[in-house]
């Protein structure tokens, strides 16, 4: 599906019919007095791709690599554009081609069918006061960015979460507690893939020639969503320390409260064993055993039998193993 829209700073945008974009051809437009067109493809058909990429000579390898699944976050230059590759907080793909005057935004959907949504970066770029590639690209990095540390902050409650429940020595072998961690830190591990090349994205579009984007209000905005970025890293990274920590606090829980398992294990057959050695001798029936016939002698087998059974009993409390 094609959309597309024409921009001019100080009137509303118009949009362009599909069959209508050539009128408006890209070395016609005056981006030096804000006119702007932006073509959005959603999930386009061949035909579609085809038809704008030879009415703004899209480079064939900027095409290829809008177009394939797993692309890595980047930003190139080629000679009549400059091509950024993007991924959302849900993974969901965005292609962006920047040239002066017209910016062309390509989303495919992944694996799971999920497609980029633009709605909001559009509302916020028709109430800028200026449309240029530069604000575009603003306001597309700034709102991909903020969803980045929405789900940063989500994550941390699931960290903070899975340390209250090791504190609380609560649910920690019941409740898929070992699961929990590891689909935690793979979806840190998962954010951090695809914000940390946003990082260099965003400086290479600070430092790139394409003189749309060479404005200072731009570099500035752009300096402040570089500055968004290494937060929500430096986030990704506390919060991998913080639940790492938290699985090796989980571990010596668990070995200690297995230690204690077996301090009391080893305390009662202590205890038992020194009653089953009194009943084991006394129980060898031989025919010429001291106390056999003794009137006495069973009584006094009981009283060893408790006596000795007390005497451990009361050793393994004091050094606290029962």
């Amino acid at each position: 599906m094609i959309e597309a829209r024409h921009y001019c700073t100080g009137t509303a945008s118009a949009v362009i019919e599909p069959e209508a974009i050539s009128d408006l051809h890209p070395a016609d437009l005056q981006p030096a007095k804000g006119e702007l067109v932006w073509v959005d493809l959603a999930d386009p058909a061949p035909a579609e791709l085809r038809m704008v990429a030879e009415e703004f000579s899209l480079h064939p390898l900027a095409l290829e690599g809008a177009l394939e699944p797993g692309e890595r976050s980047k930003h190139d230059r080629f000679p009549t554009h400059d091509f950024v590759v993007l991924y959302d907080a849900s993974r969901a793909k965005i292609a962006l081609f920047l040239a002066p005057g017209w910016v062309i935004s390509v989303r495919t959907t992944d694996a799971e069918g999920r497609l980029a949504d633009l709605a909001v970066v559009s509302r916020r770029f028709e109430e800028s006061p200026r449309h240029t590639v530069g604000w575009f690209s603003y306001h597309l990095l700034d709102e991909i960015v903020d969803g980045y540390e929405t789900q940063v902050d989500g994550l941390e409650d699931m960290v903070e979460d899975l340390e209250d429940r090791i504190m609380a020595a609560n649910g920690l072998t019941r409740g898929g507690f070992e699961q929990q961690v590891l689909d935690t830190r793979r979806e840190l591990l998962r954010l951090r893939r695809i914000a940390t090349p946003v990082r260099d994205v965003v400086q290479e579009l600070r430092r790139s020639p394409n003189e749309s984007l060479n404005d200072p209000d731009v570099d500035i905005a752009l300096a402040d969503v570089h500055d968004h970025v290494l937060r929500v890293l430096e986030q990704l990274d506390a919060q991998r320390e913080l639940l790492g920590n938290a699985f090796e606090a989980h571990l010596s829980l668990q070995a200690n409260q297995m230690n204690l398992v077996m301090k009391q294990l080893t305390s009662w057959g202590s205890i038992v064993f020194g009653a089953t050695l009194i009943a084991g001798i006394y129980g060898m029936n031989f025919s010429h055993m001291p106390e056999l016939s003794w009137y006495f002698g069973y009584p006094l087998a009981l009283g060893m039998m408790a006596a000795l059974s007390l005497v451990l009993y009361r050793v393994f409390r004091k050094r606290d193993w029962l």
